[in-house]
């Protein structure tokens, strides 16, 4: 079984090359289908990850909902900065 780090690394390296290729589709199915049972992390570098291309991502606020419904109260310090503008914490 592998480790949370090395689930994060994997996906992470995943997301990077989706989106430097601009494979925003693919992408966009990843954030359909995440499952967040156990590994809210990996929900929250996917949202930071692919924050700069959110426009071209149609699942991307209703992903960052679903993941602020998993964290509960802990979402307001995790997902900071993740609102529509800077000045948005949520």
């Amino acid at each position: 079984m592998k480790s949370t780090h090395e689930i994060l690394e994997e996906t992470c390296l995943e997301a990077h090359r989706l989106l430097c290729s601009k494979q925003y589709v693919e992408f966009n199915h990843i954030l359909q289908d995440f499952d967040f049972s156990g590994m809210p992390i990996i929900g929250i570098a996917l949202l930071r990850a692919s924050f700069s291309v959110r426009s071209f991502l149609p699942d991307w606020r209703s992903f960052r909902e679903r993941l602020r419904d998993q964290l509960g109260d802990r979402a307001e310090h995790l997902l900071r900065g993740l609102g529509e503008d800077k000045k948005t914490v949520i």
